[in-house]
């Protein structure tokens, strides 16, 4: 569910574009190429940042959202509901999937809120993500200077 269909499609979850272009900058980086390289082509640096931008506040979204749930369903539940299903139900209520455990009818008030939250911005979340990340940038008038940061 977290990678849901193609780019014109009205599936949930993050793009297969967004997924392959984040998968080609880990093969290229891990080829030691200073630019992500698919197919003989070149893929400009700032669509991989929206691509990654995009993957990490989906994940985001799901970190906020499943940990809601466990939150309204460990103080407020009246049975115990395993970490996974919670989890399940967050990804497919974020990704607008609809599928579910079961364990939705038992949930409290605030547990079935949150999922209305998550379906909500599930299905507004990538059209505003994409209008933020595709207006007009500004170029700017000025570089800072390289800096070589250690990673790892």
């Amino acid at each position: 569910m977290f990678v849901g269909g193609a780019s014109g499609s009205t599936s949930g979850g993050v793009r297969l574009s967004t997924a392959g272009v984040v998968l080609a900058a880990v093969v290229s980086t891990l080829r030691g190429s200073a630019e992500t390289q698919l197919w003989g082509r070149r893929i400009a640096t700032p669509i991989v940042f929206r691509a990654v931008t995009v993957i990490v506040l989906f994940v985001l979204m799901y970190g906020v959202g499943a940990g809601g749930l466990a939150i309204a369903e460990h103080y407020g539940g009246e049975r115990d509901t395993l970490m996974i299903d919670l989890m399940f139900e967050a990804m497919s209520a974020l990704a607008t999937t609809g599928v579910s455990t079961g364990v939705t009818p038992g949930l409290t008030a605030a547990g079935k809120l949150v999922l209305c939250a998550l379906m909500l911005v599930g299905h507004l979340g990538p059209l505003i993500t994409v209008y933020a990340l595709q207006r007009r940038q500004r170029s700017e008038r000025y570089r800072f200077p390289d800096e070589a940061v250690r990673i790892g």
